[in-house]
C-alpha cells in the first residue's frame, strides 16, 4: 500500500508539470516572453545629387589667378587712394605682387583689369560676375617672385581719385585653355619665409602743383580675394552614377542624398521605435588629393524639399551636424543623432554633405550612387533599433 501512494503521487506530480506556469509562476514566465527587441534594418535611398560651389575665400593668405585643370581663378584687389590729393597730377602707378606657387605649367599670361563695380571681400564669389573694364597691362610670369603691372593703371587711378578708391582684376588672357594657375601672397600674409615684405601693394608717383618734387605713396590693398570655378560644362543632372564631394581652393561639391526611413515613406521604421544607431554607409574612390588619403566632411540636415538635378541645393539646418572621415574604398559615417531627430521630430528632407574646409581643401572622392549598376556599392543607410515590450513584464 505505501509504494501505491507514492506512485500516485508522483504521477500527479508529472501531470501538473504540464504547465510551465504552473510550475514558475505567471510573472517569471512573462519576463521571458517579453524582453525588448532589437532589430537591423537597411534603407535605400529615395534621391541623390552632387552641386557645385563656390564659397568665399577673403581669409585666405594666397591669391589665385590662372587655369588649371578646367579651373578658373581672377584675383580681385582694393585700395584706397585717399591720401593722394585730388588734385595731384599723377606720374607713374604700378602694381606688385608676390607669386609663389602654381599648378601646372610654369608659364602663364596673366592680364590687368579695372573692375567697374562693388565687391566685398569676406561675401564675393565668382557667381556674382564681376565686370571689368578691357585690360590695362598684360604681364608674362615664368616662375616665382615679384610680378609688376604698370601699362595702364597711371590711367586708372587718375580716373579714380575723386572716387577715394579703386579696384582690380587679375586673370588669364587664355581663360578658355589649360595652363597655370599662380598662387600670390595676399594682404595675409606679410611677410615671407625669408622676412621679406610679400603683401601685394600698388606704389604711386605723382605731382602737385607748386611742388618741385615728385611725391611716392606706396598702397597696400584694403581688401583682396580671389574667386574660383570651374568649367561651365559642370552640370550634374542627378543621373550620374557617381556622385562628387570635395573642395579646391573655394570651389566646393556638396551632396545632398534622401533614404526612405519612417512611416509614409517608401520604407519604413517602426512607429514605436528607439534609435540605437544610425551608419551612412558610402563606397568611393579617390579623384584629386593625395592617393590613400581621407576626407573631412560635415554632414547636417536639409530643411526644405529638393529635387535631383536642381541647379541648387535647398538649405540645411547648420545646428544639426554629424562629422565623419571619407576614405577612397568603403566609409561608414555616424549619422545616430540625425536620424534620431528625425524619429523624434519628423522632417526627414534628407543630408547635405559637404567638405569640412571648402576654403582651403584640396581633396575631392567620388562615391558611387543610386544609379551604380552594382547595388551593393550604393549608399545606404543602416539602423540599428529597439521596440519596447509589449505587455509589462516581470520587474522586481
Amino acid at each position: 500500500m505505501g509504494r501505491s501512494y507514492i506512485l500516485i503521487g508522483l504521477l500527479f506530480l508529472i501531470a501538473g508539470c504540464g504547465n510551465r506556469e504552473d510550475l514558475v509562476g505567471p510573472e517569471v514566465s512573462n519576463r521571458f516572453e517579453n524582453w525588448p527587441t532589437s532589430a537591423i534594418l537597411e534603407f535605400s535611398l529615395a534621391q541623390d545629387s552632387y552641386y557645385p560651389q563656390t564659397v568665399n575665400t577673403g581669409s585666405r593668405e594666397k591669391l589665385l589667378a590662372g587655369r588649371w585643370e578646367g579651373y578658373k581663378a581672377r584675383t580681385l584687389l582694393k585700395f584706397d587712394l585717399s591720401d593722394i590729393p585730388d588734385t595731384a597730377a599723377i606720374q607713374e602707378a604700378t602694381l606688385e605682387l608676390y607669386c609663389f606657387g602654381s599648378y601646372g605649367s610654369s608659364q602663364v599670361s596673366l592680364s590687368l583689369h579695372e573692375v567697374t563695380e562693388t565687391w566685398e571681400e569676406d561675401k564675393v564669389t565668382w557667381k556674382d560676375d564681376i565686370a571689368f573694364h578691357q585690360e590695362l597691362d598684360t604681364k608674362e610670369i615664368i616662375g616665382a617672385g615679384t610680378v609688376s603691372w604698370s601699362g595702364g593703371i597711371m590711367e586708372a587711378v587718375r580716373g579714380r581719385l575723386t572716387n577715394g578708391s579703386i579696384s582690380l582684376l587679375i586673370r588669364s588672357t587664355q581663360e578658355d585653355i589649360d595652363t597655370s594657375l599662380k598662387e600670390f601672397y595676399s594682404k595675409e600674409k606679410t611677410l615671407g619665409i625669408d622676412g621679406a615684405e610679400t603683401s601685394p601693394s600698388m606704389t604711386v608717383k605723382y605731382e602737385l602743383e607748386g611742388e618741385t618734387e615728385a611725391a611716392s605713396v606706396k598702397l597696400n590693398p584694403i581688401e583682396d580675394v580671389f574667386i574660383i570655378t570651374k568649367s561651365e560644362s559642370e552640370t550634374p543632372t542627378g543621373q550620374e552614377d557617381v556622385l562628387v564631394v570635395g573642395a579646391f581652393n573655394g570651389y566646393s561639391h556638396r551632396m545632398a542624398l534622401q533614404f526612405s526611413i519612417f512611416p509614409g515613406e517608401e520604407d519604413e521604421l517602426p512607429n514605436e521605435a528607439t534609435i540605437d544607431k544610425a551608419e551612412l554607409r558610402l563606397h568611393g574612390y579617390n579623384i584629386l588629393g593625395e592617393e590613400g588619403s581621407s576626407l573631412s566632411v560635415s554632414i547636417y540636415a536639409i530643411t526644405e524639399k529638393w529635387t535631383e538635378g536642381e541647379a541648387d541645393l535647398a538649405s540645411y539646418n547648420p545646428t544639426a551636424k554629424a562629422a565623419g572621415e571619407l576614405t577612397s574604398d568603403t566609409s561608414s559615417l555616424n549619422i545616430t543623432s540625425l536620424v534620431d531627430a528625425w524619429n523624434r521630430e519628423g522632417g526627414n528632407l534628407g543630408l547635405l554633405i559637404k567638405p569640412t574646409d571648402e576654403v582651403e581643401g584640396s581633396s575631392f572622392k567620388g562615391v558611387y550612387s543610386s544609379e551604380h549598376p552594382t547595388p551593393e556599392l550604393r549608399p545606404v543607410v543602416v539602423v540599428t533599433y529597439t521596440l519596447p515590450p509589449t505587455k509589462p513584464g516581470y520587474d522586481k
